[in-house]
């Protein structure tokens, strides 16, 4: 069997969604309405009879067609059945055919390629098979403290907020500095993902029930991922977003699933997860640039 390369018309997305559904670890950022939000028109590689595929997350620019990690989507790579990962050598050096310019993030399944530059990148996940009073044991003394503090401010932890809300607090305090695009790209995920019924919103409150926190997740394939999160500057000074995050340790505690934080790479998030028994998980970027120069320092 060989590996097809398929244009975004060309792709079966009954199929597309069942691999990845049976694959070996099948996330929701390569569900195929996940990617047609952050990837329009993106295309793909398929091993056979879709028994492994790869999404391409195609942009242009200059004229040129090279794959760019979307925002929003942290792990995409090769995903495929359990006895089907030798085909991930093939789907490197095909992508590599196909394209000049690559700079992607992978799954924690797919290996280092000799002969291609990888580069480690870290994720923190905690694991809900333990009892809460367990997981906050694990907790570190600084995130205890705040904790504390929190406790002392009258704070309400609620749960499905009005979309138009959750959206509008997002894009007043977020402090990732999110573009017009990306933001219109979140709002989407966030509508759609109601819509689809994988989409959770929740939030701190204060004793006047204004909005000081919220927290926007998606629950897939037994995990739970920390999609976007913000607070205003009542929430930080209360600790609204260690009260937030307490409530959801607490509430997921024991249910066998896998609490996704989507990050670690930068410092002051790696370290406010870890404050909360957060473990290191760590996958691969993948970066190919054959472009000639003066185009080989291109900036996508």
């Amino acid at each position: 069997m060989e590996i097809q390369y398929l244009k975004h018309s060309q792709i079966d997305i009954v199929k597309w969604d069942s691999a990845l559904e049976n694959s070996e670890l099948p996330l929701f950022y390569a569900l195929s309405w996940y990617l047609d939000i952050v990837s329009p028109d993106w295309e793909a590689l398929v091993y056979g009879d879709y028994k492994a595929v790869m999404p391409l997350t195609v942009k242009r620019k200059y004229g040129l067609r090279y794959v760019i990690q979307p925002s929003f989507a942290q792990q995409l790579g090769c995903f495929c059945k359990a006895g089907f990962s030798n085909v991930f050598d093939d789907f490197i050096k095909k992508t590599s055919d196909l394209y000049k310019y690559c700079n992607i993030q992978l799954n924690y399944t797919n290996p280092a390629v000799s002969n291609f530059n990888f580069q480690t990148r870290i994720n923190c996940e905690l694991n809900f098979t333990e009892s809460f009073q367990d997981i906050y044991k694990n907790y570190n003394t600084n995130t205890k403290r705040n904790i504390s503090k929190a406790n002392k401010n009258s704070l309400e932890f609620v749960k499905d907020l009005c979309t138009s809300e959750l959206i509008q607090f997002i894009k007043r305090n977020s402090v990732e500095n999110l573009s017009k695009n990306q933001f219109k790209t979140l709002e989407q995920i966030i509508i759609e993902a109601e819509k689809q019924g994988v989409g959770q919103s929740y939030g701190i409150l204060n004793e006047k029930k204004e909005i000081l926190a919220v927290a926007f997740l998606i629950n897939k394939f037994d995990r739970l991922t920390y999609l976007a999160s913000a607070s205003n500057e009542e929430g930080k000074e209360k600790r609204a977003g260690f009260y937030l995050m307490n409530e959801l340790l607490k509430m997921y505690s024991g249910s066998n699933m896998i609490f996704d934080f989507e990050g670690g790479n930068m410092p002051n998030t790696a370290s406010f997860y870890k404050g909360f028994g957060a473990m290191e998980r760590e996958y691969l970027g993948l970066k190919i640039n054959k472009l000639p120069y003066p185009l080989k320092w291109f900036k996508c």
